[in-house]
């Protein structure tokens, strides 16, 4: 691996004062993502443990005397093994919050920047995850089926198809992406993402239609209409 690699993940621990502790900073780490996350109080403990032994151990590879290859190649083994403890302790939602949270501090997006189809999907299923309750099996095919219709709409809208065929394409894919989620939901929750796509629909339709202002003439326009005119 390129030695820039080491030095990107060394960043994660760089912004901390260097009078602090391992555990200061484990504890500023885990109390950052109790609001993040929404944390329940018994995974604080845990979720501090697994935070503190990768600090730990990553500032432990970082003073040893071994190659610049090798303190990357153990800090991404830490950082693999921190994922699967995060995996275990963290609920599904919580864990996909996490993710997003990591890939947006390595690379800050644009507001200017639309956003991409697996940042739509992640958004949309932890929204779900939530609304009906999915179990861990469930949150994988769920978020494979949106981000498939996602997909399916942006090549859509980016295409040069006429107004009412994008609109055609995006009720279809509704309606697939609904046949698609019955199968992997059960009834008690498919009965309550139809209530959300309900819910959904009447919040859209009671927004405010923003209607442009027209243009107010001044004196001296009318003046300069009748030159034109004579």
């Amino acid at each position: 691996m390129k030695k820039l690699d080491f030095l990107m993940i060394c960043l994660l621990f760089s912004f901390t004062s260097y009078s602090q502790t391992n555990e200061d900073i484990a504890k500023a780490e885990t109390k950052k993502m109790i609001s993040e996350l929404n944390l329940k109080a018994e995974q604080y403990e845990d979720l501090y443990n697994a935070n503190l032994m990768v600090i730990t151990t990553s500032n432990d590879v970082k003073k040893s005397k071994i190659s610049e290859d090798e303190k990357t190649t153990n800090i991404l083994k830490i950082e693999e093994r921190k994922t699967q403890l995060f995996k275990e302790i963290l609920t599904s939602e919580q864990f996909l919050t996490y993710e997003k949270n990591v890939k947006l501090a390595a690379n800050p997006k644009n507001d200017s920047t639309p956003e991409t189809a697996e940042e739509i999907a992640s958004k949309e299923t932890a929204i779900l995850t939530t609304e009906l309750k999915l179990n861990r099996e469930q949150v994988s095919p769920v978020y494979t089926i949106i981000l498939g219709m996602t997909q399916k709409n942006l090549a859509a809208q980016n295409s040069e198809i006429t107004i009412e065929e994008k609109e055609f394409t995006l009720i279809r894919s509704q309606e697939a992406k609904k046949t698609m989620l019955k199968e992997v939901l059960n009834t008690e929750q498919f009965s309550a993402y139809e209530k959300y796509l309900a819910d959904q629909a009447k919040i859209k339709a009671e927004q405010p239609i923003t209607v442009p202002k027209e243009k107010k003439i001044t004196t001296a326009e009318p003046a300069q209409i009748e030159e034109i005119n004579n």
